[in-house]
């Protein structure tokens, strides 16, 4: 299909009525799934939403992704708390 748009990002912005920053993020995010098999199939089965997905995919790693998925997953159940997560584990060398 032939299009005018400028990237990929400004197709999705125009066909889904959102903003190309938001539709940019998307495609982050589908991208580092990718390499994050374990947060793509916890997602996929719709045992992590897409903010806490989003979160994971800033701060997950091959070497990380089992333990921040089960964190994801776990006691917390807001994405506001995996990002403090992710923070401290950062801070504790985690990543």
């Amino acid at each position: 299909m032939a299009t005018n748009a400028v990237s990929a990002a400004h197709w999705i912005a125009g066909v889904a009525d959102i903003e190309v920053c938001t539709a940019r993020e998307w495609l982050r995010v589908g991208r580092r799934l990718h390499s994050l098999p374990l947060i793509a199939d916890l997602f996929d089965a719709d045992e992590l939403s897409y903010s806490k997905v989003r979160t994971l995919s800033l701060t997950a790693t091959r070497e990380n992704e089992q333990q921040l998925a089960a964190i994801a997953v776990g006691a917390l159940s807001c994405s506001s708390c995996l990002i403090s997560a992710s923070i401290s584990w950062r801070g504790l060398g985690g990543v």
